[in-house]
């Protein structure tokens, strides 16, 4: 809560992890898209979820696969800490971590926290691991202007968990578009244990100019061990302020909501200080039709409405309980 209050807030989503989802002993997992530079600080903190003592194994690693430096959090019970600017040492960088406790009985948490030094704007990055997917969808992606003077770029990362060299390539899909036959990128390949960050990727990549707006998509042809993180951020007028953005993960397509089932997205708040928007993306390219209930915080059903979408098609809803 910044001391003006007319700036608005700046905060990160950090979601409430079930106790069957802690990283439990001898697991690894892996926290992308860390850097330490002028604009950008990282973070890394943890929580012990047993009521015993744990010692959490920390490496730290470079986009190029450099072993950084490997440290600890020793963390008593039910406890919790946090390393600052843990890639200080090594700046400018973009890197990685790997957590992982052999304590015996082990059960913990850890996210990472990038922060933008000029609006001091926090994004929540939580550990992964790779999948049997070899497809990956970024659900929005952008290089437009939006609500209240904002404007909006994304960045993406990839990372190669793997013991040999990946290839991929980057699809394109544009909103409100049929994107059967999707702009794709040249191949791309990239070594194993190491990681890519693509700034701007909408007009890196695809050279494409404001106002563009949609999803973006990663398909492997040889490899199951990538991790995709992304950050859309708004880049205001003054660059002195800084940055203020969201942490979007990769969804690996075996990850997707299959037809018939429902799921929840809470924290939808619309007030003087707040707006809320929903997106969608489809992962088959066949036409389907996403049916939206929106509720109160007393249970109430206050409207039932649908998005259709094309093949591989995205929409959002902006400002959905306005």
């Amino acid at each position: 809560v910044p001391t003006a209050k007319v700036s608005g807030t700046f905060g990160q989503a950090i979601p409430g992890i079930p106790a069957s989802d802690l990283i439990m002993q001898d697991d690894v997992q892996r926290i992308t898209f860390m850097s330490e530079n002028d604009d950008l600080r990282a973070n890394l903190g943890c929580v012990n979820g047993v009521n015993f003592g744990i010692r959490i194994m920390i490496d730290l690693y470079g986009n190029d696969g450099t072993l950084f430096e490997s440290t600890f959090m020793d963390l008593g019970p039910w406890s919790n800490n946090q390393l600052n600017q843990v890639f200080g040492d090594y700046a400018p960088t973009n890197g990685y971590a790997d957590v992982k406790s052999s304590s015996s009985g082990a059960a913990f948490y850890c996210y990472g926290s990038v922060v933008d030094n000029g609006s001091n704007d926090p994004t929540t990055v939580l550990p992964a691991i790779s999948s049997d997917a070899m497809i990956y969808y970024v659900s929005a992606a952008a290089l437009a202007e939006g609500a209240e003077g904002s404007f909006f770029q994304t960045d993406i990362d990839v990372n190669n968990t793997g013991a040999a060299e990946a290839s991929y390539v980057f699809m394109w899909f544009p909103r409100g578009h049929d994107n059967s036959a999707p702009v794709q990128s040249d191949p791309v390949t990239l070594g194993a244990g190491m990681g890519a960050r693509y700034e701007n990727i909408l007009s890196g990549v695809f050279g494409a100019e404001p106002p563009a707006i949609g999803a973006v998509g990663i398909s492997s042809s040889n490899s199951a061990d990538l991790i995709v993180n992304s950050r859309t951020y708004n880049v205001p007028t003054a660059k002195v302020s800084g940055t203020f953005g969201q942490a979007i993960p990769g969804v690996q397509e075996d990850m997707l909501i299959p037809t018939g089932e429902k799921k929840r997205i809470i924290f939808m708040s619309e007030n003087d200080d707040f707006r809320a928007n929903l997106g969608c993306i489809s992962g088959t390219g066949t036409n389907t039709r996403i049916n939206v209930e929106l509720f109160d915080d007393t249970g109430a059903s206050l409207e039932s409405t649908f998005m259709d979408l094309g093949p591989w098609s995205n929409n959002q809803l902006n400002q959905v309980f306005g």
